[in-house]
Formats: structure tokens, sequence, C-alpha cells
């Protein structure tokens, strides 16, 4: 978790995943994990969206509306060089957790969550 004067969010936070939340991939250009990242989603049947890193990382106008400040203190929780960052209906992850996160929810390709065991 994230404490400051401006802003606290908590990150990878304990819960289900649920099949309608929304999850956003935050990459950049020929990266190999953000593309790990989609196959993973894509096998797994989650939809997602991506969207440019280097854009939700730099303030613009519409940066408080937009959801770049989570974006931003995801990238200073996790590390400058920390790609792709994913959220998951405002909670941020970065990719290792976001597996974890698939993993213990015991998410299989069939959208199924009483299965006994997924390899992540």
């Amino acid at each position: 978790m994230i404490n400051n004067s401006y802003f606290t969010y908590r990150f990878a936070k304990d819960r289900r995943l649920d099949m309608g939340d929304r999850v956003i991939i935050y990459g950049m250009p020929n990266c190999g994990k953000c593309e790990a990242a989609k196959d993973k989603l894509k096998r797994f049947n989650i939809p997602f969206e991506e969207a440019s890193y280097e854009k939700f990382v730099t303030v613009h106008d519409g940066w408080r509306n937009d959801g770049s400040i989570k974006v931003m203190a995801a990238r200073n929780y996790y590390g400058e060089t920390h790609v792709p960052l994913i959220r998951q209906n405002g909670t941020v992850f970065d990719y290792p957790s976001f597996m974890k996160h698939l993993k213990n929810n015991r998410l299989t390709p069939d959208r199924s969550k009483h299965a006994t065991e997924v390899r992540v």
C-alpha cells in the first residue's frame, strides 16, 4: 500500500477476479513480458484492453481523471522499468502479481472458478 498526503492506493489486494471486471494492460512496444501477459489472458479467455504505458506515466491534461494517477503510483511502487502493469477495476498489479492472482483464484480457460488447479 502507498500512503502519502495525496493518495492511498492498495495494490494487488486479495479479492476474487470477476470475469466481468475491466482489465487493462499498460505496456510498451517490443516488450516480451507485455506480449506474454496478453497471451496468458487470451488463453484464459479474459477480455482486456491495451494502453500505452508511456502515455499514463507522464503528466498530461486530464491525468487526474483518466486513471493515470493510479498507474503513476504503481510505477513508483513497482519500479520505473517494471512493465507491464495490469489494472483490474482500479487495482494495479505487476505481471508476476497478476499471474499469481489468477492462479490463486483457480481460473481456467473455460472461466470456471471451481477448478482444482491451474498452471500459469
